[in-house]
């Protein structure tokens, strides 16, 4: 087979192409960044698929849906992560030439004398991280428009200010009708005990009244009956015990029923898991199967806001392949999960714990391993587990809201979750020396 160049060390699998349309897709580009300057920037999606579908032989809507994949793949996560080897735009694509008048074009009237403006000098451009970015000349901080560095800086202070304030007070206002459902359940289940507590009486009540015993016939007058013999009085009814009632109190409901506790929850029959993107992930129950080339993420329905939620998973990767579990942050149902606010846990099946935009070497999981995310929503913290034993980190100060999901590639990774639940306590696993991470300071 022919070894692969412009997708070489990249997320992207073509290992279910044929041996052909491997050779014929290697011809597009040399290396990624002949890729991405051909056909990403400036971008060039039509002509991406009329190469793809030369190269496959395949249909016009295969080779858009295919070249559409790569070229998102490209422009968004190969070049954050590669933005070092991009090479600058050049000066002519960023700055068109511009048509020249012709002296005889009409010109603005010239300024009296003595009202001619200050001629203000060009800011140069300079390169940061391989993009050009153009600097602001110094007059126009410190002094234009009256406004100096250190006004802006506090006015870019009170918006953050702002902006923070704005977002705890979201998360409040959804901690208190988290804490008014919670109560209305509460009242709820005391009202179920109540009428269960009535019936009870009721049926004990009933159970020990009895009919009452029916007075006896008179008696006829005493007389000479017929032959001489004295005739006889009627016999009394008598009643004996009668059969009770049934007072047998009804049986308490399991989970979701009258009765059930809050704590001890088991959510596993009762959560969905979501494909970020149906073309990329099958969903079988509560099996995950990625089917496509690139990193696509399932998440699974329930968001973790309190109490100790812990999930365990089955995992099957194999070899070459990528895996990854973790969980990040929702806010009102809005996953903040851009490039530039990666406000997650991640652990990777090559050993990687990602926190945010730092990464830390774990042990690494392989097929048929367990691993547990332990969620503490009270102390806002984090626990991992490869099977049964924890990873030497706790994750402190994690968001208040937050998400599970596992994300992966290939056509035969696979992730079960065996376990969700809810409880009151952490659970007991082996324990080793541990480091803090706090995610607010990485």
């Amino acid at each position: 087979m022919v070894q692969p160049t412009w997708w070489a060390n990249t997320q992207l699998d073509f290992h279910n192409l044929q041996h052909e349309h491997c050779q014929a897709l290697a011809l597009l580009a040399p290396t990624p960044v002949a890729f991405y300057q051909k056909y990403v920037n400036p971008n060039n999606a039509d002509l991406l698929k009329n190469d793809v579908q030369n190269a496959l032989q395949t249909t016009e809507d295969y080779a858009g849906q295919f070249s559409g994949q790569v070229l998102t793949y490209f422009d968004t996560v190969w070049a954050q992560e590669n933005r070092h080897l991009i090479p600058p735009t050049p000066m002519s694509q960023q700055f068109p030439p511009q048509v020249q008048q012709s002296p005889t074009s009409s010109l603005p009237p010239p300024m009296p004398m003595g009202l001619q403006p200050e001629p203000q000098s060009q800011p140069s451009p300079y390169y940061q991280g391989g993009q050009q970015v153009p600097t602001l000349p110094s007059q126009q901080i410190s002094s234009g428009d009256g406004i100096s560095r250190a006004e802006v800086m506090q006015i870019i202070e009170r918006k953050e200010a702002e902006i923070k304030q704005t977002f705890l007070t979201q998360i409040q206002q959804l901690q208190q009708e988290v804490q008014s459902k919670n109560r209305e359940m509460s009242d709820l289940k005391n009202a179920v005990d109540s009428m269960q507590t009535l019936i009870q009486s009721h049926f004990n009540q009933s159970s020990s009244v009895r009919p009452p015993i029916q007075p006896a016939m008179a008696q006829p007058p005493v007389s000479q009956g017929l032959y001489g013999q004295t005739p006889t009085t009627l016999p009394v009814q008598s009643y004996g015990a009668q059969p009770a009632y049934n007072t047998t109190p009804p049986q308490t409901q399991g989970y979701g029923g009258y009765g059930a506790t809050p704590t001890n929850q088991d959510l596993l029959m009762t959560t969905d898991l979501k494909p970020e993107d149906y073309n990329s992930a099958r969903v079988t129950g509560k099996s995950v199967q990625f089917i496509g080339p690139i990193q696509s993420r399932v998440f699974v329905d329930f968001v973790c806001l309190e109490q100790i939620i812990t999930a365990e998973w089955k995992v099957y990767v194999y070899p070459g392949q990528n895996l990854q579990l973790g969980f990040i942050m929702d806010v009102m149902g809005d996953l903040r999960q851009e490039s530039n606010e990666r406000i997650l846990v991640e652990y990777s099946n090559t050993g990687l714990l990602t926190v945010r935009n730092r990464t830390f070497n774990c042990e690494p999981f392989q097929f048929n391993d367990t691993i547990t995310l332990e969620i503490n929503c009270p102390e806002r913290s984090a626990r991992l587990f490869k099977n049964g034993k924890q990873l030497p980190y706790v994750i402190k100060r994690i968001p208040m809201v937050n998400k599970l999901y596992v994300s992966g590639t290939g056509v035969q990774n696979r992730a079960d979750l065996m376990k969700l639940t809810q409880t009151s306590s952490p659970g007991s696993y082996a324990t080793v020396a541990t480091q803090e991470i706090n995610m607010e300071s990485v």
